[in-house]
């Protein structure tokens, strides 16, 4: 985490920062149709607060999950607490739990699942910025091979024919696991004026049509989920000119540029159509799921909790020049010892018109020293979901 990519980490702590004010009674969920007979309400994995995990079914849809990895170069811890953490995630989906100890598991267990993964690196161009190119960047297109020079990762390479990872039932949960490991520690050479929207938008539209890298990635029967791990907010160009370096008079420093001229930057309908598009006539559900620079949640507190409306109004959560670094942002959390995030703003703001419409949304903190409980919480929120709509 940092206070910008382009500069050196500096750490300062949130002086006098108020608990975070979140939702202490779950938010109402719509559990959608589904096709069996199991309605109770359900509790967390971590809690004991009750959740409506929605109807009971007899199978799994198809699950296509997208991670969304900021590779800038404050990203090597945040990347190994996420690949530590992953197997929480594939546990919680294919071995569900009985959290209201009914007998029955909370949902059905997945059976088929793809996992990739994509960097928030488009470049600047056509402006020159340290840290980043003028190629384009990554371009939305699913990582393939590791990044890493981690010798037990030498068998990792995805067939260009499908360039994801895949699980169906019965596999060896632990193996994917490792190699979701070799590919979503990404490094740190990334740009740091992440694009994580647009980066997004790119591997599930651009780069997925036919006959593109990432064609045959998101199925029409499945359910889809993306989750983006990032200590920035988004900054996805509408006007590359936005990145010019010349304009540090009229735009101001790269600390605090995006979040002051949203009008040079995509609005957030972009990808909330961009999503709607991809499920045509289809009711399948989206889940959208942050782990980003909100401030933490009380201790043993699940994401699931967290009303994402108030999250947007928390003072942490605004964009305000830091006083003591001018040119920069103050961040909405911090980590002792290892560095702070500043608000994940937009990234928020699509996971909150997800959870507002339909439960389907949810951002937990990338402060926190384990991802464990953003693990299982995300994947109750995918759980939740598994059973198909009916018609």
């Amino acid at each position: 985490m940092r206070r910008s990519s382009l500069l050196p980490l500096v750490a300062i702590g949130l002086l006098g920062a108020p608990a975070m004010g979140c939702d202490q009674t779950p938010p109402a969920h719509d559990s959608g149709p589904g096709g069996g007979t199991d309605t109770g309400v359900h509790v967390t994995l971590d809690t004991g607060a009750p959740v409506d995990t929605g109807p009971g079914c007899f199978y799994a849809l198809p699950i296509d999950l997208l991670f969304v990895v900021d590779n800038s170069n404050s990203m090597a811890e945040e990347q190994i607490n996420l690949v530590d953490n992953f197997e929480d995630l594939l546990q919680v989906l294919t071995s569900p739990p009985d959290a209201d100890r009914d007998g029955m598991p909370d949902f059905p267990a997945a059976e088929d699942v793809r996992v990739g993964v994509v960097s928030t690196d488009l470049g600047t161009a056509p402006y020159t910025v340290p840290t980043c190119n003028t190629t384009g960047g990554d371009r939305g297109v699913l990582i393939t091979s590791p990044r890493n020079m981690d010798p037990s990762c030498a068998d990792v390479s995805l067939p260009a024919s499908e360039p994801w990872l895949s699980y169906a039932a019965g596999d060896d949960v632990t193996e994917l696991g490792r190699r979701f490991s070799c590919l979503a520690r990404l490094g740190t050479g990334g740009c740091g004026l992440e694009q994580q929207l647009e980066s997004m938008r790119e591997a599930l539209v651009t780069q997925a049509a036919p006959g593109m890298p990432n064609a045959g990635f998101v199925r029409e029967d499945s359910l889809l989920a993306i989750v983006f791990v990032t200590d920035e907010d988004d900054c996805s160009a509408s006007d590359p000119s936005v990145f010019d370096p010349t304009r540090s008079g009229d735009l101001g420093p790269y600390g605090v540029r995006c979040a002051e001229h949203p009008e040079l930057l995509h609005p957030i309908d972009r990808y909330v159509d961009a999503l709607d598009g991809l499920r045509l006539d289809r009711r399948q559900p989206i889940v959208v799921g942050a782990i980003t620079g909100v401030p933490p949640n009380p201790a043993g507190i699940s994401p699931l909790m967290t009303d994402l409306d108030e999250l947007l109004m928390d003072p942490r959560m605004q964009y305000m020049e830091d006083p003591a670094h001018p040119g920069q942002l103050s961040p909405a959390c911090d980590r002792p010892g290892s560095g702070f995030a500043i608000p994940g703003r937009r990234v928020v703001q699509l996971a909150q018109r997800f959870a507002v419409r339909s439960g389907d949304g949810l951002a937990t903190s990338i402060c926190d020293d384990d991802f464990t409980l953003a693990m299982q919480a995300l994947g109750t929120l995918i759980g939740r979901r598994l059973c198909p709509p009916l018609g």
